[in-house]
């Protein structure tokens, strides 16, 4: 069983006590709805606990195929030691892994992770590297795992100065608005000299800010164009 689909059966699970929970009953009072909203981390917690994710199950244990086994856990990065996770599904049906075999498979899975490309897309993804690959093959990986890296740190940055500049740019409607009500306040006739004064100053003040973010959302924007076109770049090459 994936890891995937051993998820979604405890999505779905937990679907269906919130189903329940949601159903209407006679003279059910507010606050007794609420204690069911309180419970529902409780039941996301039991849930995960009581339903282990086995690595394979007992139709998987019988026909296994240690070699491939291995092969697939190699080519996708994993430890040896995930053959631990195996050993604890087939356990449930007296079935042990056939290690050596397994180790044969995982060599060469591993010889199909360990290149440069699949460096890359580590890196890329930001995942950690495990150290898994031979010497004479991780130099390549390790090549191309950092040029992921950095490709993935540059799809942060992007993100971040994408996030600030939009935090930024409301702002400035915001103050914009404020500077407009202000404004508004002079128009009256009614306002003492004084409280005219105060509003002058007030708005230049609110003018003095709005100019320097916009000032920083032009340096912002500069910044952005840079980071992706050095992204591009980058892209371009794997």
């Amino acid at each position: 069983m994936t890891i995937q689909a051993c998820f979604l059966g405890i999505i779905t699970r937990f679907e269906l006590k919130l189903v329940k929970m949601a159903r209407p009953k006679k003279n059910t009072q507010g606050d007794k709805k609420i204690m069911h909203l309180k419970h529902t981390a409780w039941i996301i917690i039991s849930l995960l606990l009581s339903s282990g994710c086995a690595t394979m199950n007992q139709s998987e244990c019988l026909n296994a195929d240690w070699r491939i086994i291995g092969m697939e856990d190699g080519a996708k990065g994993k430890l040896t030691s995930h053959i631990g996770r195996h050993r604890s599904a087939c356990a449930k049906y007296s079935i042990a892994p056939d290690l050596e075999t397994y180790l044969q498979g995982h060599k060469e899975g591993v010889t199909q992770y360990c290149t440069e490309h699949n460096g890359f897309l580590e890196g890329k993804s930001g995942s950690t590297y495990n150290g898994i690959c031979p010497s004479q093959s991780e130099i390549l990986f390790l090549k191309g795992y950092e040029r992921g890296k950095a490709n993935y740190l540059l799809k942060q940055d992007i993100k971040k100065l994408r996030n600030s500049i939009s935090t930024n740019e409301v702002t400035i409607r915001e103050l914009k608005d404020k500077s407009r009500s202000k404004e508004q306040q002079l128009i009256h006739q009614n306002i003492s000299a004084q409280k005219r004064a105060e509003l002058l100053r007030t708005i230049k003040r609110i003018e003095r800010k709005r100019g320097r973010l916009q000032e920083t959302i032009r340096d912002q924007k500069m910044h952005l164009n840079a980071k992706e076109n050095s992204l591009n770049n980058m892209s371009h090459n794997y």
